[in-house]
């Protein structure tokens, strides 16, 4: 009997990212009956791409044996390591995993795992093993379609799995995510935080003469001044009813970084509100701008996003103002102006804060996720045939400019 293996269920990727890497133990993933969904969450797993069909050349998996990882590509700056380190580091229901970057063990791998960016070709595939060897391979990527240098329909037939930021991935690799607290909490009340006083002494403006205060409504901090969301004209146009305060290459302010005493860091919880908007607007890309100021806890600012991800899903509930709920930069204003007058409504969207916490690395969820799926139990005799929907799954016109 024919059976195609479906994405790893988002509710486990929930799970997974329920502990931070750096503490206690990871709960279960793939599928187990125990785990509970998020509220705002469970309706994710929309697993819209299924393996349509089988090649010839099929693969036949057995359980059962550690299974060994080959990453074919450099993936540089993701901060994979080699070994077995990493599952038992990350606390993986499945640690019976290890990566290796020796391209002599292909036929000794159970896994071999492509980075897109890097494999830009189906010329830079190695030769496929024989049927008798069982063995998965992985279409990686971080970046959304409109970054690929590659075409999609050309891959199609060659890919197992896929592991990419979106939902409907076989292995999920988010840049980030929420979970529940195991008990509620006192939150702060941030609007009186946020009308006091002001460290004047944190901004310089570009000829490094320090700014006389902190006054204004949102910041921004940016490096890429023109995009192809043309995000940098709305935020031209909201600064004509409230006040913006730009950093980096693309305004007048900026701020220190890369050291112990990193001012950048600091800059949003001096503001009322910040903006994370993505440079892609495609549908589930969300990343880290986004989580990063959600993970705030001194003085955070409340996130403005724009951007192609349905925020409900990727964003605890009520903890961003999206822009894409009002008719024009003009209407926005006049909410924010609204919300930093309200003591009652702007603290409604911290509220979240005493149910949920924000994790700002989905790298152990996808390597969880993927130690967890190369170990799926299947029936004796089970074939899995490469996808042929790449095309669809990583369409560029799926995402907006």
């Amino acid at each position: 009997m024919t059976r195609h293996l479906a994405p790893l269920d988002i509710k486990n990727v929930v799970e997974i990212l329920k502990y931070p890497v750096w503490g206690t133990r990871l709960s279960a993933i793939c599928r187990s009956p125990t785990s509970t969904p998020l509220t705002g969450v469970e309706s994710v797993n929309n697993a819209k791409f299924k393996h349509e069909s089988l090649l010839s050349g099929k693969i036949t998996r057995r359980p059962g044996e550690p299974k060994l990882i080959l990453l074919w590509d450099t993936f540089a700056d993701l901060h994979l390591e080699d070994g077995s380190g990493m599952f038992h580091r990350f606390r993986c229901q499945q640690t019976r995993c290890s990566i290796t970057r020796d391209r002599s063990l292909l036929t000794e791998s159970q896994v071999v795992m492509f980075h897109m960016r890097e494999t830009i070709t189906p010329e830079k595939l190695p030769r496929r093993p024989p049927p008798e060897v069982s063995q998965s391979w992985v279409f990686a990527m971080k970046e959304p379609p409109v970054y690929s240098e590659f075409d999609a329909a050309a891959f199609n037939g060659f890919f197992d799995w896929t592991m990419t930021y979106k939902l409907d991935s076989d292995i999920p690799w988010p840049y980030g995510g929420f979970v529940k607290r195991p008990k509620a909490r006192k939150v702060p009340d941030y609007f009186s935080e946020k009308n006091g006083e002001v460290d004047s002494q944190l901004v310089k403006d570009r000829t490094g003469t320090l700014s006389g205060s902190v006054n204004q409504s949102i910041s921004w901090i940016v490096s890429r001044c023109k995009s192809d969301t043309k995000r940098e004209d709305f935020v031209a146009d909201l600064q004509r009813h409230i006040d913006v305060a730009i950093y980096g290459r693309c305004g007048p302010l900026r701020c220190s970084r890369g050291n112990a005493s990193d001012a950048c860091q600091h800059v949003p919880k001096h503001y009322h509100f910040y903006l994370a908007f993505e440079n892609s607007f495609c549908p589930d890309y969300c990343t880290e701008k986004l989580y990063k100021i959600l993970a705030i806890e001194d003085r955070p600012p409340i996130p403005i996003v724009m951007g192609g991800a349905n925020y409900s899903q990727v964003a605890p509930p009520n903890s961003v103002i999206d822009v894409g709920d009002f008719r024009n930069p003009a209407e926005l204003a006049v909410f924010l102006r609204e919300v930093m007058a309200d003591r009652e409504l702007y603290n409604s969207f911290h509220a979240w804060r005493k149910e949920y916490r924000v994790l700002v690395w989905g790298t152990p969820a996808a390597m969880c996720g993927l130690c967890g799926k190369a170990h799926e139990s299947l029936p004796a005799g089970t074939v899995i045939g490469p996808r042929e929907d790449l095309d669809v799954f990583w369409d560029k016109a799926s995402c907006q400019k």
